[in-house]
């Protein structure tokens, strides 16, 4: 059975996003609240969309490549690796002020 294209909701490009963000937030800032609402008005979205919008960080945001997000998750592994080492060479030289403090005593 062949799905219906016609059910699926108007796409909207990240501009398009942008703008209507920058027009919500211009307006809660002058009037303190309300932009959604004459969004919705001007624009004729739903206030839904408008508010998952909001609430999506990475509107306008470029999402990083498999390549850029396998480098992120080595530099990743790379760090907790070196915390580790550095928390065992401070739990090594604890144990060094110890022992050197027993002997003082």
């Amino acid at each position: 059975m062949k799905k219906d294209t016609k059910l699926k909701g108007k796409r909207y490009s990240k501009q398009e996003r942008r703008d209507v963000l920058s027009y919500v937030a211009e307006h809660n800032e002058s009037h303190g609240r309300g932009g959604i609402t004459t969004a919705v008005k001007k624009y004729g979205i739903s206030a839904v969309t408008i508010r998952n919008w909001m609430s999506d960080t990475t509107v306008g945001a470029a999402k990083p490549s498999h390549t850029q997000e396998g480098d992120l998750y080595r530099q990743l592994a790379d760090l907790t690796d070196a915390i580790h080492k550095l928390e065992t060479d401070l739990e090594n030289k604890h144990t060094e002020l110890k022992l050197l403090k027993k002997r003082l005593l």
